[in-house]
């Protein structure tokens, strides 16, 4: 009985970590196999004067018995935990954090709006009331007022990843409503994507500079920054949209449908995008196109008809 018990990983384990007695034996085991006794033999000749009742008692006590099993290996002192450190948050940055909570949709918008012009009453030069003002107004499609505090928040923090990626992202906006032209766009994001560079750490941040060093062929940079994206989080919809883009352009265009593909299998489940699906759809016709022999123009999937 003890030798059918030899294919099973707990016996292993009993005979490793269980009683000094089992230890010993197991020892004594792999010694004389060592010097070349059949494996069988070696076992037999080691437990040989355990009644089987016995061994087989051991053996399932070790197995609901509660035990701990010994590690050898290198071993470094964690370091300590940063200690706990309490900040005193003031009047107005309450208020934008119960904004920050809502949803701001329907009625709960109202309400988040309430608590940020509160936060405005208490401290009106807070960059971050500014900044979160602002983006309660891009919600509400108050463009010009978005902008006011969008601006003020950058005047204070000019460097502050968040506040270029909203920024950023607000011109492009603006251009989407046609309250601005696509190259004027551009031509006022070129500040922003020049800092968001040197400081950007997210994924989207880091997205944002390669769409748009993409946008102005600039490829070298464009893959730095989306691969940078890709590592920081590969689960990145639209970091994968913009790959595929920039393999199109590369003239990788099987690959680009791959990234395509990717990117909306990344999406939430229930979550559309129009955008992703039909650049997907400009990746598929410019690889037809380019085996019928008709030219292509990859640009054209930076804005493709969405359906």
């Amino acid at each position: 009985m003890a030798i059918n018990y030899l294919s099973s990983w707990a016996l292993v384990h009993m005979l490793i970590n269980g009683p000094e007695q089992y230890v010993q034996r197991f020892t004594s085991f792999l010694e004389e196999a060592s010097r070349g006794a059949p494996v069988r033999q070696a076992f037999q000749q080691a437990i040989r004067d355990i009644p089987p009742e016995q061994l087989d008692r051991d053996y399932r006590s070790y197995l609901v018995g509660q035990r701990s099993i010994k590690k050898v290996g290198p071993y470094s002192v964690r370091p300590p935990s940063p200690p706990q450190v309490e900040r005193a948050m003031s009047d107005a940055n309450v208020h934008v954090l119960w904004a920050r909570l809502r949803r701001w949709e329907g009625h709960e918008r109202a309400w988040a709006a309430a608590h940020l012009d509160e936060a405005l009453t208490h401290d009106p030069n807070n960059p971050e009331v500014r900044f979160w003002r602002g983006r309660l107004r891009i919600a509400e499609a108050r463009f010009a007022e978005a902008e006011q505090e969008l601006t003020a928040a950058l005047a204070a923090r000019p460097a502050d990843p968040r506040y270029l990626l909203v920024m950023g992202r607000f011109l492009y906006t603006l251009a989407s409503h046609r309250v601005i032209t696509t190259l004027d766009a551009m031509k006022r994001a070129a500040p922003l994507v020049d800092r968001l560079g040197r400081t950007a750490s997210t994924a989207a941040q880091l997205n944002l500079v390669a769409r748009y060093r993409l946008e102005h062929r600039e490829l070298d940079e464009a893959q730095t920054f989306v691969k940078r994206a890709l590592q920081t989080d590969p689960s990145c919809a639209s970091c994968y949209d913009t790959y595929g883009m920039l393999l199109l352009e590369q003239g990788r265009v099987v690959e680009a449908i791959s990234a395509g593909s990717h990117a909306l299998d990344l999406l939430p489940e229930g979550i559309e995008n129009p955008l992703i699906e039909a650049r997907l759809r400009c990746f598929y016709a410019h690889e037809k196109a380019a085996r019928d022999g008709a030219p292509t123009r990859p640009e054209r999937c930076f804005n493709p008809p969405r359906q």
